[in-house]
């Protein structure tokens, strides 16, 4: 409930297009994977996704984390194709930037 009441203020005082809002809404979908809910939080992770990668840039970590969050909701749903070709995309970065030899990569 905390988390959902921190989102609506984000939205209310700050605007939905705030990264601080957009922050908020990755905290809750994070929160509700973590509770067995990500088909309530699918939707969300992908409005993260957009916002990062419109305002931040595909290679920004906080894209490809959204990225990677996504990605394994999807693999929860059953959309085993999409995940695997998102968490690719993640791998490759990651062993771009942070070398193969990373514990994330």
């Amino acid at each position: 409930p905390m988390q959902r009441e921190v989102l609506r203020w984000r939205e209310a005082n700050l605007g939905a297009d705030h990264r601080d809002t957009v922050d908020a809404k990755a905290n809750l979908a994070v929160t509700l994977c973590r509770l067995g809910q990500d088909a309530a939080a699918e939707p969300m992770q992908r409005e993260v996704l957009r916002w990062r990668e419109a305002n931040l840039g595909a290679d920004h970590r906080d894209t490809v984390d959204a990225k990677h969050n996504l990605a394994n909701s999807l693999s929860r749903l059953g959309q085993d194709a999409a995940a695997e070709a998102m968490r690719r995309e993640v791998l490759r970065w990651r062993e771009a930037n942070l070398g193969a030899d990373h514990n994330s990569s």
